[in-house]
């Protein structure tokens, strides 16, 4: 007998939400490296766009080592 496993089961799940957050994080990650490497934004500009901390984006930036001190 095949086992049903429902959208609100699967919503429950620790291991599907921290697969979630981990996307979320992947997907901000790449926004704000493409903003600043193909736009050219500021960091105040992808930040206000993002609806984010500057120093989040400053993190990420510095993490790829596409921010200068």
């Amino acid at each position: 007998m095949p086992i049903t496993i429902t959208e609100e089961m699967l919503e429950k799940n620790p291991f599907f939400q921290k697969g979630k957050q981990e996307g979320r994080q992947e997907g901000l990650q790449e926004a704000v490296k493409s903003f600043y490497v193909n736009l050219g934004l500021s960091v105040e500009e992808i930040a206000k766009g993002l609806n984010i901390s500057e120093e989040e984006v400053r993190k990420v930036l510095k993490e790829n080592n596409l921010l200068k001190d």
